[in-house]
């Protein structure tokens, strides 16, 4: 029997020619493994070259044989005339010949093993194609999430013991709690109660002991209010009761809206499925479309205004904010999400561009005078000289392994040596309730700092004179940029309050990468703002440890 289907690869070309259609962490992959192979070519290249030399050299040679040989002659004629004897003469030519082999020889062999490694490479380069190196790349040498890896780590990577599974003697269990106002009470006579049950006196001091089972209901209360038109005595409705029915006889509680949103926005739950959910819960009695959820977004946007303003004016205040960013499709467009943290109050908003000096953050923490932590983005810098800027080491860290594993640098494993053993050191003395470290061992930090990257750039520049910046590794890049920004990257040590990740902006950030993977965005820039004043309320109160449902519940009533 036939097949009546046949498959239809794309190649990595094609998807890069064609990359807004696709998820940011395939495009990332695939452009890295472009680097990766340009990389090799250029390496190829750079034997080619080298054999070309050689060979030029070989052939240099061989006309220096020649004109040995002449030499010869020439020293035969000169040996008539001075009356050199025959020995001497032949051993004159013999050191010659031996230097002019020997030389040759040398270049010869150099040629050969150039050959072979010109041959291996070529055959890495076949097989990178073949497989994509893919086997290699992995959340932790460069920028995919933990999710593409093929080869993962064990989950469980603790060393057995010989304890038994399960709560050790003295540990205190995790129970539910019973209620001190039951809804409905049930009295059975029994000869012994169950085990775990609480022993109580009611108020005629009679013992008992109580059990209790927890249930829920999705509850829908409708209310109606019916208005009797009466000249006389009928009262004046106000204006806000008269717009909210001005053009369906049927609206939604406050306290409905706010769960609405609150599902929505911490749930992240796309909204025509939100809406199908509460319709059937409720057996029909609610008929919740996802455009007037959408509108309950503009709504709570415009009443939050407020609480967002004091937001951000508070985060201006702080010691160390954190500030990240991430690309979002508007109208399916490119747009960009932005979050300013210090941990525990998060604002968000979505600009047109990652650089907006406008309305993005480098607009509105114009000013800012305390630590800025962030993952490199130059326009942090350029825009904002004021601040005192530290960089996220985990990304540093990320960069460095790649160099180990793709280009096998030494520099590389030292470096990341260096920088975990420095943030050990910083928390053992926190530890031990100091808040600095001593001037000769930061001096000594610094030090080998810079010999690691030093020693490896020269060395690459020696090994690759007047090499295309295209086809410099991504590692080398990451050397320079570190040796550029050295105070930036070694702030956590200068000064304890400086963390070493930037990893409260890349966890607010998350909750914006997780809506990307849900249908519907956001159809223009308005809505993705309103959704993420919402979410700039939902990550405060979360954080703070507060209600949730009853921060959104009490703006939306509040306002």
């Amino acid at each position: 029997m036939k097949a009546f289907y046949t498959t239809n690869r794309m190649s990595p070309e094609r998807y890069l020619q064609n990359k807004e259609y696709f998820d940011s962490s395939l495009i990332q992959l695939l452009e890295k493994q472009n680097k990766a192979i340009d990389n090799y070519k250029e390496k190829v290249e750079i034997y080619k070259a080298t054999v070309f030399k050689l060979r030029a050299k070989i052939t240099a040679q061989n006309h220096k044989i020649k004109d040995q040989k002449a030499i010869i002659g020439a020293l035969s004629l000169a040996g008539k005339e001075k009356d050199l004897t025959i020995e001497e003469i032949l051993q004159r030519l013999q050191e010659i010949e031996d230097s002019v082999n020997k030389d040759l020889e040398e270049v010869i062999t150099r040629n050969e093993r150039l050959e072979k490694e010109n041959s291996e490479l070529k055959d890495q380069l076949r097989k990178y194609k073949g497989k994509n190196l893919q086997a290699k790349t992995n959340s932790t040498n460069s920028s995919t999430p933990p999710s593409f890896d093929i080869y993962k780590a064990n989950a469980n990577s603790r060393k057995p013991t010989n304890l038994k599974r399960g709560a050790q003697p003295g540990h205190k269990a995790h129970i539910s709690r019973q209620s001190d106002s039951p809804d409905r009470i049930l009295k059975v006579m029994v000869k012994k109660a169950p085990t775990g049950a609480e022993k109580r006196i009611d108020e005629t001091g009679t013992v008992y002991y109580a059990v209790q089972e927890i249930d829920a209901h999705f509850s829908t209360v409708v209310t109606e209010t019916r208005y009797y038109i009466d000249p006389i005595k009928g009262k004046e409705v106000n204006e806000g009761l008269m717009k909210k029915y001005r053009i369906n006889s049927v609206s939604y509680s406050d306290h409905f809206k706010s769960m609405v949103l609150y599902l929505s926005g911490k749930g992240i739950i796309a909204l025509d499925r939100l809406c199908t959910m509460l319709n059937e819960m409720s057996e029909d009695k609610i008929s919740l479309k996802a455009g007037t959820v959408a509108s309950w977004y503009r709504e709570f946007g415009e009443k939050s205004t407020e609480s967002r303003k004091a937001l951000l004016q508070f985060l201006l205040t702080c010691t160390i904010l954190h500030v990240d960013e991430t690309g979002m499709r508007v109208n399916g467009k490119q747009f960009w999400a932005h979050t300013i943290t210090d941990g525990k109050n998060t604002y968000y908003l979505i600009t047109d561009k990652r650089a907006d000096k406008d309305e993005g953050p480098l607009a509105l923490l114009e000013g800012f005078q305390n630590i800025l932590i962030h993952d490199h983005f130059k326009p942090y810098y350029t825009s904002l000289p004021d601040a005192i800027h530290g960089e996220c080491n985990a990304h540093i860290l990320r960069y460095l392994k790649a160099g180990v594993d793709f280009n096998e640098s030494i520099a590389c494993g030292k470096m990341i040596a260096l920088l975990n053993d420095s943030l050990k050191e910083k928390k053992k003395l926190i530890e031990e309730s100091k808040d600095e470290m001593s001037e000769e061992r930061l001096k000594e930090i610094s030090g080998s700092y810079r010999k690691i990257i030093d020693e490896e750039l020269e060395r690459y520049r020696k090994d690759n004179p007047n090499i295309k910046k295209k086809y410099i590794p991504d590692y080398i890049k990451t050397l320079r940029r570190m040796r550029e920004y050295e105070a930036e990257h070694l702030r956590f040590l200068y000064d304890f309050k400086v963390p070493f990740t930037n990893n409260p902006a890349e966890s607010s950030i998350r909750f914006l990468k997780n809506k990307r993977k849900i249908s519907g965005q956001f159809i223009n820039k308005v809505s993705g703002n309103d959704y993420l004043c919402l979410l700039s309320v939902i990550q405060t109160a979360t954080l703070n440890k507060d209600n949730v449902l009853e921060t959104i519940e009490g703006i939306l009533k509040n306002y």
